[in-house]
């Protein structure tokens, strides 16, 4: 095994776009992108273009932490020989820092790493990378944004914006709105678990490690899509010599106390923008955090009035979720986290913040058969009906079902006569034990094929197999 003491995730950093984990069509953009900029395309007026993209000066890489979007900028300038001028808006946050380095840098032209002179009339280029973009906000930073806009539209250089919250930095300025913004938004999405597995075996052969598939499988699992978090997961376990079954354990504390710490900084925070911020960063789904806020709120409320006024925003939430779920309006997903953030600080009993708290309904169920196991199971069954894979049924199918199997009864009865869902299936897929109990109970007396009206849902959902009298 290696025993050096560099950082892993930096030991094996992509340095070429190919290199980097999923995100497949995030790095075509990104390509098509660089494409237009070695044509010269964004500085020539009226230059013809294949795509819209070829035209623009700058990117946005948006998207959760961990997944890619500045080892991405990093390999496109390494791939291409780019020279790089890296900024971290969190640490220089004054506008005339950000002119100063980013827009003296945007308008002029550079050195090589050898030291000889660059030149843009001669297709020479480097890269401006101004990472934490989303954390340009306060007055402090009105002249960082607009030194950012001047760059773009003046400059004669690339330069790539790096947020985890793109509603942030738009909200920050509407420059960066619409056809008209000077840069295109490129979204990037947490990798599988099977990707990350990928990786993760990869430098385990590098490194000459002897590891258990399982270890490599609950690494990846635990991560929830933070490829980095994984590498620096791997390298840690590869010192402490953690089994599969200490790394699970292990994992699940560290999720519960991520999620706990970062509600309750959400809670203090004072502000909804700082409370949506620390929710986001705790990085699990909304759904998720939904469950937990739901079982904290009824403690730190002073009154009923206050319950009220916090399980309204939780409400306005909730409904959001739905429609990112029901209409793909993947838009709404900040402000159902805004409205969660706003349940939160409106709370006035804050002192009674709980050290220690678990969802009940999240609880019973890992008493039971854990909900692990029931989603994998859930999927299974999807998967095998619908002629697709565990994985997109999984995370593309599973959570229509838990919207509609609590607004549309008999689609309930029908999903569960069909694929035989056990017990605590349904009570996963509508969170009430007593009401799945006698839903599976009457399902297989044979309730729904009685029924001649079948919902539209069961009809968009046909289901091989099933044709009845």
């Amino acid at each position: 095994m290696s025993t050096d003491s560099i950082e892993w995730t930096e030991k094996y950093r992509p340095r070429t776009l190919d290199e980097v984990v999923g995100n497949r069509d995030a790095i075509r953009k990104m390509k098509l992108w660089a494409k237009g900029w070695i044509e010269g395309i964004p500085l020539k007026k009226g230059a013809e273009a294949k795509d819209e993209i070829m035209r623009k000066k700058a990117l946005i890489l948006a998207g959760p932490p961990g997944v890619g979007k500045t080892t991405s900028a990093l390999a496109l300038a390494n791939e291409l020989g780019w020279s790089v001028i890296e900024l971290n808006a969190s640490d220089k946050r004054s506008g005339e820092i950000v002119r100063e380095i980013v827009l003296a840098g945007a308008m002029t032209e550079g050195f090589r790493e050898d030291g000889s002179f660059t030149l843009s009339r001669d297709g020479e280029r480097k890269l401006i990378i101004l990472d934490e973009a989303d954390n340009l906000s306060g007055r402090e930073d009105r002249g960082g944004v607009q030194a950012i806009v001047e760059a773009i539209r003046k400059g004669s250089q690339p330069m790539i914006l790096i947020v985890n919250d793109l509603y942030a930095l738009q909200k920050r300025s509407s420059v960066f709105k619409g056809k008209r913004s000077p840069a295109t938004v490129v979204k990037f999405r947490k990798p599988d678990e099977k990707d990350i597995e990928k990786v993760l075996l990869e430098i385990a052969q590098k490194e000459g490690l002897e590891v258990d598939r399982k270890l490599i499988a609950e690494i990846a699992y635990r991560a929830r899509g933070d490829v980095r978090g994984a590498v620096n997961d791997l390298q840690s376990f590869a010192y402490s010599g953690l089994s599969a079954e200490n790394a699970a354990d292990a994992g699940a504390r560290d999720r519960e106390v991520d999620i706990r710490e970062g509600i309750k900084t959400a809670a203090f925070s004072g502000k909804i923008k700082d409370a949506r911020r620390a929710l986001m960063d705790i990085g699990e789904d909304p759904n998720t955090l939904l469950t937990w806020i739901d079982e904290v709120l009824p403690r730190l409320a002073a009154s009923r009035t206050d319950l009220f006024r916090g399980y309204r925003h939780l409400s306005n939430a909730e409904i959001h979720l739905s429609r990112v779920y029901r209409r793909g309006q993947y838009s709404l997903w900040t402000y159902a986290t805004e409205e969660m953030g706003a349940s939160l600080i409106f709370m006035k009993e804050k002192e009674r913040f709980p050290s220690s708290f678990f969802p009940q309904w999240i609880l019973s169920m890992g008493r039971s058969r854990g909900v692990r196991k029931v989603r994998k199971s859930l999927a299974i069954k999807m998967a095998k009906h619908m002629h697709t894979t565990t994985e997109r049924a999984l995370h593309d199918v599973l959570p229509y079902f838990q919207i509609m199997f609590n607004r549309d009864e008999d689609f309930m009865y029908e999903i569960i006569y069909s694929l035989r869902l056990e017990e605590e299936e349904v009570e996963y897929l509508i969170g009430d034990s007593a009401k799945a109990k006698y839903a599976v109970k009457e399902a297989m007396k044979g309730r729904a094929p009685h029924k001649e009206r079948r919902s539209s849902q069961v009809t968009l959902f046909s289901f091989g197999g099933s044709n009845r009298g």
